[in-house]
């Protein structure tokens, strides 16, 4: 199969043929990569930053992976062949303490696809039962891989705010982003209250004001505009 490496820092991902993975423990899933985004990590580990988080060359790239099932370990109960998938990116082994209480970034054995073991940026990758996300009917794995990423990281700042998310609320999003447009409409769906988004940023009006949002600027993009009273809002910094 064909593979993007990356097998020293500060050079361009070799693109490589290596062998097609297969299932070797029980609740391994090779998945057949159908989408896989780019995200700043991926830039960052090329410039030799990931370090810390584990990362040590050769390794393939690509945490914000979905595709679909194409091959299962002997205990895999969840999926089969053929299903569509997002590939939740930390591993974890679900029997540690810290899986127990749902703490699952804290496992005593974590990976991370992508940075500690290979990722998407092939076509196929090898991935644990646990990381497998079902996608409903008529959802492509290209149009919200980076959900895995992205898509988690926007849910995780919004659902720590939604207790305080009642009518009459206003939030705030600041930096209408790859993240940000995320945690807009997350905000709207999920909220009881208005959403704003100050500032001038490269998202066109024209996309962000699909979303609804109560305050979304004039001229085509969003601006700064006076405000007749003093506004009180929760923030999320994207």
């Amino acid at each position: 199969m064909r593979a993007a490496l990356l097998n020293e820092y500060h050079r361009p991902l070799e693109l490589i043929e290596k062998p097609e993975p297969e299932p070797v423990a029980p609740r391994d899933v090779v998945v057949k990569v159908g989408g896989a985004g780019v995200c700043a990590t991926d830039l960052h580990a090329q410039e030799g930053l990931m370090e810390p988080a584990g990362l040590k060359p050769p390794v393939v790239l690509g945490h914000e992976n979905a595709g679909w099932v194409h091959a299962i370990g002997s205990d895999v109960t969840t999926a089969k062949p053929g299903d569509a998938v997002l590939i939740y990116p930390a591993y974890s082994c679900g029997l540690c303490v810290n899986c127990r209480r749902a703490l699952d970034m804290h496992c005593e054995r974590h990976q991370f696809f992508g940075l500690t073991r290979d990722g998407g940026f092939a076509d196929y990758v090898l991935v644990d039962e646990r990381s497998l996300i079902p996608l409903p009917d008529g959802v492509e794995p290209a149009a919200v891989a980076p959900h895995s990423d992205a898509g988690i990281t926007a849910y995780h700042a919004v659902k720590r705010l939604l207790p305080r998310l009642s009518p009459g609320t206003t939030s705030a999003v600041i930096g209408v982003g790859g993240v940000g447009h995320i945690a807009l409409q997350l905000l709207k769906v999920l909220g009881g209250g208005s959403v704003l988004r100050p500032g001038v940023y490269w998202f066109p009006f024209s996309l962000t004001s699909t979303w609804s949002m109560d305050r979304p600027g004039r001229n085509g993009m969003s601006r700064y505009a006076p405000l007749k009273e003093p506004l009180k809002s929760n923030v999320i910094d994207s």
